[in-house]
This record gives C-alpha cells, structure tokens and sequence, in this order.
C-alpha cells in the first residue's frame, strides 16, 4: 500500500531515503474548554528529531546496547522497553530503582545524546494565548506540524537531500486527519513557500512506539519523547531538566535556534 492512500507504518528504514525525521508529542492539543486552562495544560509541544541514513545503524545499534545493559534482551515483562518520558521520570515500571541503577541510567542516557547526531525541529504554542489572538484559532497539532516540515524542507534543499516523516499513531482518526492535512501541504504549499518548496518529502508514516508483538520498539520515536518533553518542560517552567544542556546544540540553526529550532506561537 502507498503512503498517500491511507496512514500506514514505516517497518523498515530504506537506505536510499537521506533523512528520516521522527516526530512526538507533549501535552494535549484539545482546544476545548479554554476557559480551564491552566500551567498544566495551556502548552502544546511537537517535536521533530532528523537522522541522516549514515547514522542511522549506528544510533539504533548504540540506544539497543543502552537497554541491553540494564533489561536482559532489552525486554521488561516480555516486551521492548520503550523509554517514556514520563514512566523515567515517575521511576515506574521498567524503570523502577528495584530494578536498575536509575542514577546510573540516566547518566548514560545523557552520555548517549551528548554524541548523538541529530537535528531538532521543535514547535510550542500557547493554547490560551492563541485563542485570544485569533478568532478562527488553528488546531495546534497541525499548525506546529506544517511549521516544522517546512523548516525540516529548508534543511533538505539546503543539502539537496530528500527525506521521509515518521509521526507517532495518534487513532484512526486523527491519523487520516493529519496524513490530509500533509499532502495538502505537499501538493499545494503554503501562503509562505510554494509546493515545489515541499518536493523533498517522499513519504509519510505512522508508527506506534511498540510492534503489535511486543518485542520490537521504534527507538526513533522514543528518543523523541525525552526530546519533545525536555523542550516543553523548559518553557513551561523556564529551568532546564536532566537533557536539555545534552541536546541544545542539536537544535535547528544553533547556537540562534530561538525561533528557528524552538519556536514559540503566537
């Protein structure tokens, strides 16, 4: 089945690609009830991580002995461990201190992004402050997805690369929304840049964290999380997390990527 016919999975990496970029949430992009907004969940984070194919093995191969290292196989109850933000954060589950060095773990989790070869495209918007700005207010998912393909299409043609987009599967639903809403995209641009601007994307994916078996995880979409969390965490609270100093030189247009790699709206 062709990626623009209806949302599928990206099971396999296809080397001729040149970039993959892997894309993740933090917080809710419900627009309802803004009147009970509140610290929580006035923000909404998107975050897009860009890998080029010739480090593709290497990343994988390097986050698979991350885990082989504390879960034998890299499996908890029988399954991947996916590294969530917020079960690392909460100790819970798999990273449970019964279970692992958790201190220890996190300090091998920053020496593997300090050497990471990523870039990040990142986009918040404040819920509460775009619905007072705009009477028409756009829904954030979307609107933070066409500001950072277009900044990930900049990059491209900038190298004269082509590349591909992994979302993280959202439901049935808003999958076909979202895959729509890009193709849209693709085939007519935008006010701002052209379709022919757009032409460097050559597929669009949804993958879950997890394979229906349990035994494999899409590592790109992981790494993402604990990306897209650190970003939203800093803005929100405006102090730095355990990984936000490992991965600020990792941002679109660094060392000025405010407004670039991390962009606020409105």
């Amino acid at each position: 089945m062709e990626w623009d016919e209806q949302p599928c999975k990206l099971d396999e990496f296809e080397e001729e690609t040149s970039c993959i970029l892997s894309i993740d949430e933090n917080g809710t992009s419900n627009m309802l009830n803004i009147n009970k907004y509140n610290e929580n969940n006035k923000l909404f984070t998107l975050t897009g991580i860009s890998i080029k194919p010739e480090n593709f093995n290497e990343i994988r191969n390097n986050f698979n002995e991350l885990k082989e290292s504390y879960w034998e196989k890299g499996l908890f109850n029988g399954k991947s461990v996916v590294l969530h933000s917020k079960d690392i954060r909460k100790k819970q589950g798999a990273f449970n201190p019964k279970l692992i060095n958790h201190e220890s773990f996190l300090k091998d989790l920053v020496e593997f992004f300090n050497i990471l070869p990523i870039k990040i495209y990142s986009v918040t918007i404040d819920k509460e402050e775009h619905c007072k700005k705009y009477i028409s207010p756009h829904d954030p998912y979307k609107l933070s997805l066409e500001f950072i393909i277009e900044r990930f299409c900049f990059e491209l043609r900038r190298q004269g690369l082509t590349g591909i987009i992994v979302l993280e599967s959202r439901g049935k639903k808003e999958d076909k929304e979202v895959l729509k809403k890009v193709k849209t995209l693709l085939k007519n641009g935008n006010m701002y840049q052209s379709n022919s601007n757009f032409s460097c994307i050559k597929g669009v994916y949804f993958n879950p964290k997890r394979t229906k078996n349990g035994l494999k995880s899409y590592w790109s979409l992981e790494i993402c999380d604990l990306v897209t969390y650190s970003i939203y965490f800093k803005l929100k609270n405006d102090e730095l997390d355990w990984l936000f100093s490992s991965i600020k030189n990792k941002f679109y247009g660094y060392p000025n990527y405010w407004g670039r790699g991390i962009k606020k709206f409105p």
